[in-house]
């Protein structure tokens, strides 16, 4: 069967189409759900993610397919304008943070059960786009926790909690 692959393309093509949104709207990020409807037919088409709980820790949200349909447990707006959020997928059972509308130099830091997991803006292109975490497991109840580390120093770090529902 082709479905696999023929979903895959479809992420793709949704990520690059938010990519571009998020670049042609000057870093704000689109309603990715705004005129959508869901149906059951959709969920057949959506794969199986890739890892579950503890073998997704460390592991790209994305590739595994964890980043379909997250729940957002919060978003936050850092004082330089970066746009941040906690984010949770009970397909996977699993958490990571994101940001965007950033700077070179600028990091993010998720801390969760586990190691603290990273991102850093390294170049023009991840300035603009969402650039995430890797996954730590998390359960219902879990408190995690995303600290937002400026280019110009740890004097601006901020830093935001969210509990898993």
């Amino acid at each position: 069967m082709r479905v696999v692959p023929a979903a895959a393309a479809v992420l793709a093509l949704l990520a690059s189409l938010v990519t571009a949104a998020v670049l042609l709207t000057g870093g704000e990020a689109p309603d990715a759900t705004a005129g959508a409807t869901a149906s059951s037919s959709d969920a057949a088409v959506v794969p199986p993610p890739r890892c579950r709980g503890a073998s997704c820790a460390g592991k790209d949200p994305m590739n595994m397919l964890c980043g379909v349909d997250p729940d957002t447990l919060t978003t936050y707006r850092t004082t330089a304008g970066a746009r941040l959020e906690l984010r949770h997928s009970p397909r996977c059972g699993t958490s990571w943070a994101r940001m965007w509308s950033t700077r070179i130099g600028d990091r993010i830091e998720l801390t969760a059960p586990g190691p603290p997991r990273s991102a850093e803006v390294t170049d023009e292109l991840d300035a603009r786009a969402y650039l995430y975490t890797a996954m730590a497991r998390t359960a219902p109840g879990t408190v995690v926790r995303a600290c937002f580390h400026p280019a110009d120093g740890d004097a601006g770090r901020e830093c935001f909690d969210a509990r898993v529902r």
